[in-house]
């Protein structure tokens, strides 16, 4: 048959999908590299195997961490795809979608917006605009808003998401749920603290009756409730969250993890607005020690917290320690 013959091409694709499936992805890669080559010096070229693999190599340069690549793939697919099958078809707006997430990994907000609107574009045309996929991609161009700090058009996206899936999956659904942590999360930011109070507790509220009261999702909301009661001056209601958020965060994701530290940093907020000085050094200090084995002793983030303890052993009279944990930091 020759080592370029079609069916030589399919065994190729047919490896990726194994080696894919096996987490094997410079052997997925080549495997579907070479069955693309292949399938292109064909007689009839058959566009919806190229794209099948284009697509899935797009995918596996995203989920490491090679973007551009990742960029290069998909956009060779969305070409063929354009050329072959038209603008306005729904595997069009899965792989602008794609391309979307990943230009949002690159920190190319507008091109990951370009990509999402005419995702919904197309989803809206051929769905209509109450379906699921396109509460996807509104909720996709939401956090890409959000990260341009543009809170005014992330509410209007998250919004859209959010009355789709009450629709389609009732009020209590934890896709409800999510939708509701990233607004809070957006009004936050805002400083609409009453507002992100409110949606941040029906979040939880769902969390807790869909996942229960030990869910690590129920820790992160927990966590940002806390920093929105710090914010609104309800300093007990906020340790209150935090020991809560401590607690699960230690028993799902670990004693020493990132998520830890943050809780542990926020609670040294807290105590030392309440002038509980010794639990606020007590609470700066743990988060210190696991951000400087996780992040580095020159992190920014270890630098906010030793200068944070300054502040408190400055509050204390403590002068001398004070210089020397500014020093640190």
């Amino acid at each position: 048959l020759g080592k370029d013959h079609a069916s030589v091409g399919r065994t190729y694709r047919h490896m990726g999908h194994q080696y894919l499936n096996q987490y094997d992805y410079k052997e997925a890669i080549d495997s579907y590299s070479e069955s693309v080559r292949i399938e292109q010096l064909q007689e009839y070229v058959d566009h919806k195997r190229v794209i099948l693999a284009l697509n899935s190599m797009g995918m596996i340069y995203g989920m490491t961490g090679k973007a551009e690549k990742a960029v290069e793939n998909y956009g060779k697919s969305l070409a063929i795809q354009k050329t072959n099958f038209g603008d306005n078809n729904l595997q069009v707006a899965e792989t602008l979608n794609s391309m979307g997430i990943v230009y949002g990994m690159m920190g190319s907000y507008d091109h990951a917006v370009e990509c999402y609107s005419e995702a919904l574009y197309v989803k809206i045309r051929k769905l209509g605009k109450d379906h699921e996929e396109v509460a996807d991609v509104y909720f996709n161009l939401g956090l890409v808003h959000n990260k341009m700090n543009d809170h005014e058009a992330a509410i209007n996206a998250y919004q859209e998401a959010l009355r789709i899936r009450k629709d389609r999956l009732g009020e209590e659904h934890e896709e409800v749920a999510r939708v509701l942590h990233h607004i809070g999360v957006v009004l936050s930011d805002m400083g609409e603290v009453g507002d992100a109070m409110r949606f941040y507790e029906e979040c939880l509220r769902i969390r807790r009756l869909i996942l229960g009261d030990e869910h690590e999702d129920v820790a992160r909301t927990l966590h940002n409730l806390g920093l929105v009661y710090y914010d609104s001056g309800n300093y007990d209601r906020s340790l209150e969250c935090f020991e809560d958020a401590l607690r699960l965060g230690k028993k799902k994701v670990g004693r020493k993890s990132e998520k830890v530290a943050d809780t542990l940093h926020s609670m040294g907020l807290v105590y030392q607005k309440l002038a509980n000085f010794k639990e606020a050094i007590h609470s700066y200090e743990k988060a210190v020690s696991i951000r400087r084995e996780k992040l580095g002793s020159s992190h920014l983030e270890v630098a906010a917290t030793l200068h944070n303890m300054g502040d408190v052993y400055y509050m204390m009279g403590d002068l001398e320690k004070a210089m020397e944990t500014y020093e640190g930091a």
